[in-house]
């Protein structure tokens, strides 16, 4: 999106020439992968007239939340916080049936590690979806860390091969069992607000909802944010049948130390403005 925004801008080639090669992650093998089977129907949840809702987490919100993690896990990221947070509120508010199995899935990226073999340009994709699997019932019954922990095992278990072997059974996401799964998408270093095609810094870089009606699995995109006040912090795009939602946005009054702004008009007023 750099080159684009650079040759819109009238550059005649852009600084980083754009690489594919996309056989530098051809697979040799391809174990299974959990991802790819789908789970037991269950408990059929309704993804019909959904409600859209964007959370706003200034730091302090996220510090919030930190504190009530036990000292070892108070060092994880804003991401594993958050998307523990709301796997578990989300699983809770749709009232899953306990013994059912829910799965949290989330985009990583290997470009950091794979500097060693992939050229700088290359622009096809670099990213993998692991994912941890637990019952609903463990997933509500226990704290917060038990969401954390599983959360940083699935980013920990990332490897060049999980790539590969995503590469070589083709679409990502053929064959993939989306029931029952919250997926998380972290766009906050994806440097969207930063790419000008000639009318200067985007005003807002993402998606403006979650997941929708033909999405059978619970999806939020993280992405960063300035609010009017001119604090930072990370917007959390929902999207959930509405009493569901309710229940979700009584969890995060709830466990918010610091005061939260109402923020589901941000990303509307957003994308008003910038029109």
């Amino acid at each position: 999106m750099t080159a684009v925004g650079e040759i819109a801008r009238g550059a005649a080639t852009p600084t980083v020439l754009p690489v594919w090669e996309r056989q530098l992650l051809d697979a040799t093998t391809i174990p299974p992968h959990a991802s790819h089977v789908p789970l037991p129907m269950g408990t059929r949840i309704p993804h019909t007239n959904l409600v859209q809702r964007s959370f706003f987490f200034t730091s302090k919100h996220i510090s919030a939340l930190k504190n009530k993690l036990p000292p070892h896990l108070r060092t994880s990221t804003a991401f594993d916080v958050l998307a523990a947070f709301f796997w578990r509120s989300c699983t809770a508010a749709l009232l899953i049936d306990p013994d059912d199995e829910v799965r949290f899935v989330c985009a990583a990226t290997i470009r950091s590690r794979s500097k060693s073999y992939l050229p700088l340009g290359f622009y096809g994709n670099a990213i993998v979806f692991p994912l941890a699997q637990t019952k609903a019932g463990d997933l509500r019954r226990k704290s917060l860390s038990y969401a954390v922990e599983l959360v940083k095992k699935t980013k920990s278990s990332v490897t060049h091969g999980s790539l590969r072997s995503m590469i070589g059974r083709g679409s990502p996401f053929a064959g993939i069992g989306m029931h029952h799964k919250y997926f998380v998408s972290d766009l906050t270093r994806a440097k969207f607000r930063q790419v000008d095609f000639g009318w200067g810094r985007a005003a807002y870089g993402g998606l403006p909802y979650g997941s929708d009606s033909t999405t059978p699995a619970v999806a939020s995109f993280y992405v960063s944010y300035t609010n009017r006040k001119g604090e930072e912090g990370v917007v959390v795009p929902l999207s959930l049948p509405r009493l569901a939602m309710e229940r979700v946005v009584k969890e995060v009054e709830r466990v918010s130390d610091a005061p939260l702004e109402k923020p589901h008009k941000i990303l509307s007023a957003t994308i008003r403005s910038a029109l």
